[in-house]
């Protein structure tokens, strides 16, 4: 799993627990409101329908610790159980009797405290574009149901509830517009950690051929310096890259390198660790190598370089060096370069160890079996 997957996980998890949070709230919110809504109902339907939802709300609550309910399930159960609620207790009133003003104020306050555990759950189960439609929806069958009471009940009283009617207007719009700031808030931070993490990503990531930078391997040339005799380098250089930029575009040597990335990916360990170094230059750093491991290594990355399909035929040079006493990722690193040069110098198409004077270039007659994970040189019969 690279970092940009694991950022992604991180942020979902976070947002997925801040949710359940919010669910938690709105159920316990929700258990506390209904039997005070109860003592203060007037209609029949609320005082019959507020100890069925509160059994259902308890039982969903259960079912949500048990983890048989999903959060957003637990959110339908939320905005189904508070719009019945309410839509029942409008529909009663208009086509029950007229009532006092208040009577009226006493369902309108009990709502308003319904109201905000309604649109918590629209949140929570829909996301905030569905929430916003189902809530305004319901404030809809509010306006309407309020002014139908108005209406049939034109009386001076009724009129006189026209403030509440108002407070109970704004009061959704006030529910609407804290959740939706709070919804739009976390997508922010979570967009805004994302890319965070995506621009932490790309500062140590060569983003042409996907490998760690200079910045990427660090870590691992500072365990490799300290692992005296077996922590190692190779630093490879693409033979003539200049030329091939020149005479056939920066395209086809863009398609070298990423191809050479894909070699080196191919013949590596997952515990070598590898990257661009800058230009057509690149590093694998083994941290359990040593002399042999690093030559068996480097071989094969050359012979298998032959095969890059390129407008003209691919070689490498190869410096490799192999941690000391005392040795720091500087002395290290100038050892693995001034072999490259060398070996850049001595023709090409080669390879020069810091611990033997020569040139190494393996012959035909000689291959590195090509089994993963495994670096034997192995003559030919």
């Amino acid at each position: 799993m690279d970092d940009q997957t694991f950022g992604s996980d991180v942020i979902r998890l976070r947002l997925k627990d801040a949710q359940q949070r919010l669910a938690w709230a709105l159920l316990a919110a929700a258990l506390i409101a209904l039997p005070v809504w109860w003592l203060r109902a007037v209609e029949p339907f609320v005082r019959l329908a507020t100890p069925v939802a509160e059994l259902i709300l308890v039982a969903g609550a259960i079912a949500f610790r048990a983890a048989r309910l999903k959060t957003e399930q637990v959110g339908r159960l939320l905005f189904g159980v508070m719009a019945v609620l309410l839509i029942g207790a409008f529909t009663t009133g208009l086509l029950g009797q007229a009532r006092g003003l208040r009577d009226f104020e006493a369902t309108a306050y009990a709502a308003v405290r319904i109201q905000g555990i309604l649109v918590g759950g629209a949140y929570v189960a829909f996301g905030p574009r569905m929430a916003r439609r189902w809530t305004f929806a319901l404030l809809s069958v509010w306006l309407y149901g309020t002014l139908a009471v108005l209406r049939l009940d034109g009386n001076q009283e009724m009129l006189d509830a026209l403030p509440t009617v108002g407070e109970i207007l704004l009061s959704t719009g006030i529910v609407i517009l804290l959740f939706d700031v709070s919804a739009t808030t976390a997508r922010n931070l979570a967009t805004g950690e994302r890319q965070a993490r995506r621009a932490a990503r790309l500062a140590y990531i060569d983003p042409l051929t996907g490998l760690p930078n200079r910045r990427g391997i660090e870590p691992a040339l500072n365990r490799a310096a300290r692992d005296i005799d077996r922590g190692s380098i190779i630093m490879i250089d693409v033979d003539h890259f200049k030329s091939l930029n020149d005479t056939f575009g920066h395209a086809a040597g863009d398609q070298v390198l990423e191809r050479l990335a894909d070699v080196l990916r191919h013949h590596t360990r997952g515990t070598d660790r590898v990257a661009r170094w800058g230009g057509e230059e690149f590093i694998v750093v083994l941290p359990e190598g040593g002399e042999q491991g690093s030559l068996l290594l480097a071989e094969r990355i050359r012979t298998s370089v032959h095969a890059i399909e390129a407008p003209k035929p691919i070689t490498v040079s190869l410096g490799l060096a192999v941690a000391r006493v005392d040795d720091t990722v500087a002395t290290i690193l100038e050892r693995a370069d001034a072999c490259l040069y060398t070996a850049k110098g001595g023709g090409r198409d080669c390879m020069v160890a810091a611990w033997t004077p020569d040139v190494i270039r393996r012959g035909d007659d000689e291959v590195v079996e090509d089994r993963e994970h495994d670096r034997q040189l192995v003559p030919t019969a």
